[in-house]
């Protein structure tokens, strides 16, 4: 059996994307099912994660072509009629390091709805982002107005 490698030599930055509440699955794991048979036709897909823009949840697709890119945004889901990714990651909005926090330190089994909820009595959020930094997480949290933080 010969495996074949592909060297990923840095992260572009072709990417879509797509609402998770559009996709017709009774779950988040049957509608990324669906999304990753559909994308892994693209040659160039590097993969796909979840992030949230407010209250919005989206798969976003990760290529390394932007030829792949512009292929998937013109093309529907199949069997989903009109359901199709788009270059437009964030809903419209001010997104800057102006209007953002970062918080760190978050405990690891602090979920993210929880973060998102806390910091949700201050001001509206318009994009919301949360990783793990070794025993810890942080998040980045963008507001809609620089008032708000």
């Amino acid at each position: 059996m010969t495996q074949e490698w592909v060297v990923v030599n840095k992260c572009t930055n072709f990417q879509a994307a797509i609402l998770i509440d559009q996709i017709p699955s009774k779950n988040n794991i049957n509608k990324k099912k669906i999304v990753e048979k559909f994308l892994i036709n693209y040659k160039g897909f590097m993969g796909l994660y979840i992030t949230r823009f407010g209250k919005q949840r989206k798969f976003v697709a990760n290529f390394d072509n932007e030829e792949d890119l512009n292929n998937l945004v013109v093309t529907d889901l199949p069997d989903y009629k009109g359901i199709r990714f788009s270059k437009e990651l964030a809903p419209i909005g001010n997104i800057n390091k102006e209007n953002s926090i970062r918080v760190k330190n978050i405990p690891l089994n602090t979920s993210s709805t929880l973060v998102c909820a806390t910091f949700e009595k201050y001001g509206k959020i318009i994009k919301f982002f949360m990783q793990t930094k070794d025993l810890w997480q942080e998040a980045i949290i963008y507001f809609e107005k620089k008032e708000d933080i």
